[in-house]
């Protein structure tokens, strides 16, 4: 779902990532002890970082890892 509405809110913006960069090359993930932290990866371009960061937080609202790479 994340990914979908990521693709969504880009289309309404009328955004197009640049052709080396995916929806998934922008969300990293580590699960620690059993719990899953998701937030922008490194390879996220730094303007995008807070939007995709608020997106996470709404389809994942406990999540509180902080792109820190």
């Amino acid at each position: 779902m994340l990914k979908e509405d990521i693709k969504k809110q880009f289309k309404e913006r009328n955004y197009t990532l640049p052709d080396e960069l995916d929806i998934d090359s922008l969300i990293g993930w580590n699960n620690f002890d059993g719990s899953i932290k998701i937030y922008p990866s490194v390879k996220c371009p730094v303007g995008l970082e807070g939007f995709i960061l608020s997106l996470i937080l709404e389809h994942f609202p406990n999540n509180t890892q902080r792109v820190s790479e």
